[in-house]
């Protein structure tokens, strides 16, 4: 009990001193908050907060620029007080090689303050960091890079993204994100020899959708040898629209490759393509289930026009394409629609024979969940056309 006490007691003393200590830093920061110093001339503005500042020691003002938890304008505030403050050379030293995890860390520290104070020597010193074997100083000069807005930057990230200096996934972020439009520097990826420049190039277009004319710089990659190539370019066709879009979507339909091919759906869904749909169907009775599930989802996002397209599926001879099409239909809203038109002797006898097909697609009980969510008023009338379609209503043995 006694060492608990004192354990305590020594979290509540060391809980005080960082209060203590970091109290000025919360004041000043504080400070920089008034409206009324952002009002000011730039020159005037720089004198007062560097009057605030120059209490605090240059190592707190370090950790306050660098932490990446403290807003991004109090952080530039204060790592531009540091700059003015002269210390670029000795941020420069740290920024430019490490030996040992303690260095390493400072000088990731130094290369986010150089950043933040936009300082010429940022890009220098990131430059160098790229090179590093250490991928976790790479690590963070990709994550810098896309935080500049010099077009500088954004070539050394392609760089490191043709060149594999760092995950491509991370390299290609940065440049997603990219502060600046850099379409002009993506566009050669889509001819790059390598097929992960080519993948990233078709997927970073997508950015840049409202630019005319992508369509036919992509459409080519459609019939790239690599998969992943072929599905980046028509998921980005998809979202880019165009000419070229709905056929080149449409040529992977059939493609060897089963995400090439799920993908190619979607795209049709994105496009809205409705007149197309007789295209999809065929992929409810696809061997690969992430391929169904695509056609489904992409005929949904057609509408309900695509209704006679899909009702031939009823009947197909494999059960998920038969299925599927019953989840089409009722997901679209129209088997709650024809159920109630029966009901009321609405129908015509084609259409109960369509209700019947979607019953036994479906398999036990689908017509009397749709039963669940028809109007009370009507639901009697429901059991009876259940009854004579010859289905048990749901939950019945």
């Amino acid at each position: 009990m006694c060492l608990w006490t004192g354990l305590s007691g020594l979290t509540l003393v060391e809980r005080a001193l960082h209060d203590r200590r970091w109290a000025p830093v919360r004041d000043a920061l504080a400070r920089l908050r008034d409206p009324a110093l952002h009002t000011l001339p730039a020159a005037e503005r720089a004198r007062r907060v560097d009057a605030l500042l120059a209490p605090l020691g240059a190592r707190t003002l370090d950790r306050v620029a660098a932490d990446s938890a403290v807003p991004g304008w109090a952080a530039e505030t204060v790592a531009a007080h540091l700059v003015r403050r002269g210390a670029v050379e000795r941020l420069a030293r740290s920024a430019s090689a490490h030996r040992g995890a303690a260095a390493k860390w400072r000088r990731v520290a130094a290369l986010r303050i150089l950043v933040r104070a936009r300082h010429g020597r940022a890009l220098e010193l990131l430059e160098r960091a790229l090179a590093d074997p250490d991928r976790e100083v790479v690590g963070a000069a990709v994550g810098l890079l896309g935080m500049l807005d010099e077009r500088r930057a954004a070539r050394l990230l392609l760089g490191a993204l043709t060149g594999g200096t760092y995950a491509p996934s991370r390299v290609a972020t940065a440049l997603d994100h990219f502060p600046v439009p850099i379409l002009d520097l993506i566009r050669p990826l889509l001819r790059h020899p390598a097929p992960v420049a080519r993948f990233w190039g078709a997927t970073l277009l997508a950015r840049y959708r409202e630019t005319p004319g992508l369509d036919a710089e992509l459409a080519p990659l459609v019939r790239d040898p690599d998969p992943g190539v072929r599905k980046a370019a028509v998921e980005t066709l998809g979202l880019v629209g165009g000419p070229e879009a709905a056929p080149s979507a449409r040529a992977l339909l059939g493609d060897p490759v089963w995400y090439v091919r799920a993908h190619a759906a979607r795209a049709l869904g994105d496009l809205r393509r409705r007149d197309l749909a007789a295209a999809v169907t065929p992929l409810l009775a696809d061997r690969e289930w992430w391929v169904r599930l695509a056609a489904k989802e992409t005929l949904e996002a057609m509408g309900p026009a695509v209704w006679p397209d899909v009702v031939p599926y009823l009947s197909h001879a494999d059960r998920f394409a038969r299925n599927g099409a019953a989840e089409v239909l009722q997901n679209l809203g129209l088997l709650d629609t024809w159920i109630v038109e029966a009901a009321r002797g609405l129908a015509p006898p084609e259409r109960l024979q369509v209700l019947r097909q979607a019953a036994g697609a479906g398999e036990a009980g689908l017509l009397g969940a749709l039963r669940e969510r028809v109007e009370p008023g009507f639901r009697q009338a429901v059991d009876q056309l259940v009854a004579e379609l010859g289905f048990q209503r749901a939950g019945e043995g």
